[in-house]
């Protein structure tokens, strides 16, 4: 049995050095997987290092966690890539509420149900705000170019990232695929979701 420990370094997080040591603690003998220069919001497969552990680990291997967010934001990938380690016989633990996924333990599959409802929710959210978002393209579209006024030649990428971003892309996805800066990607996903809040204010408004 050989354990394994991931870790995202955030500059952000300014705990993760008291992360390591509760892992350190309770896995004395555990080898480090850390990624630097990677957001949360990527997903595991997009992810080197992290991408290069789960393939890396074996049957009777442990992979431990201070959190199951470590592996990403979006529970349903997370949830994927827990079942797929458990598939391949490898056993999770987190420091965090001291939870173990293991291929042989009943309450793994409770715990699994658990958070794929926790995904289905999350997936829904983003549907809605999604809608939002392409109804306030549809319905104000003289708005959205009004906050491009003198910038014609982002015109175009700003609405290709406003499509990928609808579509559920990540923000580096989005970025790379148009060919943009983050901060401008973050810029325009920022304006989408003003222009979706006030789109919902508007019919809240309507509504009483």
């Amino acid at each position: 049995m050989t354990y394994h420990a991931y870790q995202r370094l955030s500059p952000k997080n300014r705990a993760q050095s008291e992360h390591r040591q509760a892992v350190q603690a309770l896995f004395p003998e555990v080898t480090w997987h850390q990624e630097q220069g990677v957001r949360g919001n990527v997903p595991a497969s997009e992810r080197p290092v992290l991408s290069a552990l789960l393939a890396a680990l074996q049957t009777g291997d442990v992979l431990a966690l201070h959190w199951i967010a470590c592996l990403g934001r979006d529970i349903a990938d997370v949830v994927q890539v827990i079942t797929a380690l458990l598939e391949k016989g490898v056993v999770i633990e987190t420091v965090v509420q001291r939870l173990r996924f293991s291929p042989t333990d009943p309450s793994t599959q409770a715990m699994l149900q658990l958070l794929a409802g926790m995904a289905e929710e999350q997936t829904r959210r983003r549907l809605v705000a999604a809608e939002w978002g392409r109804e306030a393209l549809r319905e104000d579209k003289e708005s959205w170019k009004q906050r491009f006024k003198g910038r014609p030649a982002d015109k175009k990428r700003h609405r290709q990232i406003a499509e990928l971003l609808l579509e559920g892309e990540t923000l580096q996805a989005c970025a790379s695929k148009t060919g943009a800066s983050l901060s401008t990607v973050k810029r325009v996903k920022a304006r989408m979701n003003a222009e979706a809040e006030g789109q919902h204010c508007l019919r809240a408004g309507h509504a009483k």
